[in-house]
């Protein structure tokens, strides 16, 4: 019967059109870092910047997320969330339209890195769909444990796979951490957030993935002018890999 009940509310949720405008939400939001990576390299060469500096593009990026995604999650809170979400939105499609009106520099296409980071997203989106049946029989911070862990396979296989299909494989392995790992955070703080201040904790998760996201281009840029890129993918292996054994140890 409660199986019925969930089938019914599930095909419920998806007939909604609200359940679609949040995903093209997500989706616009996760373009900002993701679109512009590719192009990395040309960047550095065409504006004749180091390795280390074009980290401060993210950096720039997600500054203002660490300071305003809390106050506006709260603000949210009080006033609504369409109220803060569309004003949000005419902003960030302004803002890329303004991008877009730079005179193009860049004559090449960075086809690889963008079709190896689309390896990526697209293990991420399929496995991130199935978190929810796949929770069933694994608890969600058990699949917090296997992210972590996966994501230290991959930074170690990077490390060893000088081959472009063997970096595809690490890439996937990247995906598949990342595909179980976000779905499964989300769940744990919706769960754990009364619904009146849902939106203050979840601005509060947005605030310190932004903070994440700010401060690790500096770390990793430092690290990589004195270690270079291996140094960058062993710092990340070994984070990773500390967080795993803190989830052992604290979810036993």
């Amino acid at each position: 019967m409660r199986y019925m009940d969930n089938q019914n509310s599930t095909a419920g949720l998806l007939r909604d059109v609200n359940l679609y405008i949040v995903f093209s939400v997500t989706l616009i939001a996760i373009m900002g870092v993701s679109s512009i990576t590719p192009a990395f390299p040309l960047i550095t060469r065409e504006l004749g910047i180091s390795a280390e500096q074009i980290g401060l593009l993210i950096t720039a990026f997600t500054l203002p997320g660490v300071v305003l995604t809390l106050l506006l999650g709260v603000l949210a809170d009080h006033i609504g969330r369409k109220r803060i979400l569309i004003p949000a939105l005419f902003l960030f499609a302004l803002s890329g339209a303004a991008c877009g009106l730079i005179r193009e520099r860049f004559a090449g296409s960075p086809l690889t890195i963008g079709l190896v980071m689309s390896a990526m997203s697209l293990t991420t989106a399929v496995i991130a769909s199935q978190v929810g049946r796949i929770s069933l029989y694994i608890s969600e911070k058990h699949l917090l444990k296997i992210g972590f862990a996966l994501y230290a396979c991959a930074m170690a296989g990077f490390l060893w796979t000088p081959k472009l299909i063997l970096i595809l494989i690490s890439i996937v392995t990247f995906g598949l951490g990342h595909g179980v790992l976000i779905p499964s955070v989300q769940t744990l703080m919706t769960r754990a957030a009364p619904l009146q201040f849902r939106a203050g904790v979840l601005s509060l998760n947005g605030m310190i993935l932004r903070l994440g996201q700010t401060i690790a281009p500096l770390i990793m840029s430092f690290v990589f002018s004195i270690y270079h890129i291996n140094g960058v993918l062993t710092a990340g292996g070994v984070f990773a890999f500390i967080v795993f054994l803190l989830c052992l140890y604290f979810w036993r």
